[in-house]
């Protein structure tokens, strides 16, 4: 996929000059060295991981009888392919110009439910009919990353298929998977890059060791867990601020947690930071038991047990708890589950406010992971809001990684419920995962209460023209005030922005200083990652150098609201209730 010589520049930018040095050294190093092969043997018959893994109980014979179909399912599509020859060079979804719909195919997931569920002949020939008709290379710099996922999904299905192999087809395939394994010491994603890919790269060395002799198992396990402490915080949260990539995260750590039981090796610090996420994810769940969606989600997975089922937040949180209680289960027994009280998720910047089957999210950490944030929305102070299964306000979605198929739109702060100055974003994009200019958020303060919950903060992603400054009460059980002030060094257009899910509009009252006008109106919406439809998004308008908007929010009715500012004071009044905010 060809990108402008603009975003090669901008991408050089983000390196230090140590990293600058390193990537030129590789680039010299990979025309130089020989590559040395690893010639440890495998067994994959009586091997720690081959035994461990037929030892799990799992039930994927139905899946298994529709894969050997040639039934595949991504992100919610199916799809019919030839199984004797899959389309390995353009993958299942021929339309989509994003190279994941090419990748997905080639991470072969869907091999370790084929073999597990008696197909083991066919997973086979699906893997010798890989390695004659592999297609050239083009996942440039995620080359390794890429090729983590089938030394994985290899590690899984071998065991039960390679039974079903001649000597010489499976000294065959096992040498494409030690190749591809060693890709993750060649090619490493270290520096700017060194986000979930690293890990991946990790783990599929994991595999490695744990199906030969472990010569290096030591020096692999340090590194993972070095890297699982460095992407989280100490609060569980994902550094990437995406919820849907600490997901795959964790399901990362869970597959390389089962490699570590099979060997022998306690979890350590994997294990401690493990049961901090789960605690993250059981303060932010929804009815559903899924996480707010900020952030990227493209639904990345590492392993697919269930195969055509949706990744489920509350099943990979059983699976871990089985981890972690060392009896690891494949397909565990699960459900939604989520806290009832309201918190604070200091280190990776949430307020989670509660009452009932209520749940409000307000956003105000940072924008992402290291000098790229890769995966974070331009979202500051930006909130979420359902009640039980009925989401009131959205956030948009992924959508799609493909820069010329709208990528921006579901990233920027407009896609988000959240103010914006000048039709500006908080945060500048400079490719599909890179930003430029960005913003640090400062939580003023914080009050959770029975009857009432309440947060203030600010951003400077408007500097230095603008500050944007938010304060939400949630007075228990019906109503919330979203209070929104920007001040600045002119007069400017501020835009607050309202977004919800299809078929409904925006039942809120908007009052403002100076006066503002309301746009109704349709914007992008993903449901689902390459799923790409459009929902209502209201926006408000007002222009000054000191704006401010009450937004009121009620479950129950449609309040009267009446809103002055002098300046220094905002008051807001709610039929008989009064809110006055000291700014």
């Amino acid at each position: 996929m060809s990108r402008p010589a603009t975003w090669y520049l901008s991408r050089a930018r983000a390196m230090s000059g140590r990293e600058l040095a390193w990537r030129a050294s590789q680039g010299v190093r990979r025309r130089v060295v020989r590559r040395q092969p690893d010639l440890r043997e495998i067994d994959w018959h009586g091997g720690r991981w081959p035994t461990f893994l037929r030892g799990r109980a799992v039930d994927v014979d139905h899946d298994a009888k529709r894969i050997a179909a040639g039934e595949l399912c991504y992100w919610g599509r199916s799809t019919t392919i030839d199984p004797i020859a899959p389309p390995w060079e353009h993958g299942t979804l021929a339309w989509a110009r994003d190279p994941k719909c090419r990748w997905e195919l080639r991470r072969h997931q869907h091999l370790f439910p084929l073999a597990a569920g008696g197909h083991g002949r066919l997973c086979i020939a699906q893997m010798l009919d890989w390695l004659a008709r592999r297609p050239p290379a083009d996942e440039g710099a995620a080359a390794a990353y890429e090729a983590a996922h089938r030394v994985v999904t290899w590690s899984w299905a071998l065991p039960f298929a390679a039974a079903e192999a001649t000597p010489a087809e499976l000294a065959r395939i096992s040498a494409a998977l030690v190749s591809d394994a060693s890709l993750s010491r060649e090619r490493p994603s270290l520096y700017s890059s060194a986000n979930n890919h690293r890990l991946a790269e990790l783990a599929g060395l994991l595999a490695l060791e744990a199906l030969t002799d472990g010569a290096h198992w030591n020096d692999v396990w340090r590194a993972f867990e070095r890297e699982v402490v460095r992407q989280t915080f100490p609060d569980g949260g994902s550094r990437e601020q995406a919820a849907g990539y600490l997901l795959y995260v964790l399901e990362i750590v869970w597959v390389a947690g089962l490699y570590a039981h099979a060997v022998g090796q306690d979890l350590g610090r994997v294990g401690d930071r493990t049961e901090a996420s789960l605690q993250w994810l059981d303060a932010v769940a929804g009815a559903d038991g899924e996480p707010p969606p900020f952030g990227d989600n493209a639904e990345d997975r590492f392993i697919r047990v269930d195969y055509f089922q949706p990744r489920r937040a509350s099943l990979t949180g059983a699976r871990l708890r089985t981890l972690l209680d060392g009896d690891p289960h494949l397909q565990p027994s699960y459900a939604a589950s989520a806290r009832e009280a309201s918190c604070v998720l200091a280190d990776s910047g949430y307020v989670v406010m509660r009452d009932g089957p209520v749940r409000l999210v307000v956003d105000v950490g940072p924008l992402g992971f290291g000098s790229l944030a890769a995966h974070g929305h331009a979202d500051a102070l930006s909130i979420t809001l359902d009640a039980g299964d009925e989401t009131l306000l959205r956030d948009s979605g992924t959508g799609t990684y493909v820069a010329a198929d709208g990528r921006d739109a579901f990233r920027v702060s407009a896609a988000h419920n959240t103010v914006t100055v000048d039709g500006r974003s908080q945060a500048q994009p400079l490719g599909p995962h890179l930003w430029g200019r960005r913003f640090t958020t400062n939580v003023h303060a914080v009050e959770l209460g029975d009857a009432v919950d309440y947060v203030r903060a600010s951003h400077d992603g408007y500097r230095p023209n603008a500050t944007h400054t938010r304060a939400v009460t949630f007075l228990k059980p019906d109503l919330i005030v979203v209070l929104d002030r920007v001040t600045a060094d002119a007069a400017r257009t501020v835009e607050l922005h309202w977004q919800t899910m299809p078929g409904r509009a925006f039942g809120g009252v908007v009052a403002a200083r100076p006066h503002a006008t309301r746009r109704d109106g349709e914007a992008p919406f993903s449901p689902r990652y390459t799923w790409i439809e459009s929902a209502p998004r209201t926006t408000f308008s007002a222009r000054g150098r000191d704006v401010v908007f009450a937004t009121v929010l009620s479950l129950t009715g449609t309040p009267d609201v009446d809103l002055s500012h002098d300046g220094t004071t905002t008051t807001v009044d709610i039929g008989e209730r009064r809110l006055a905010e000291r700014w």
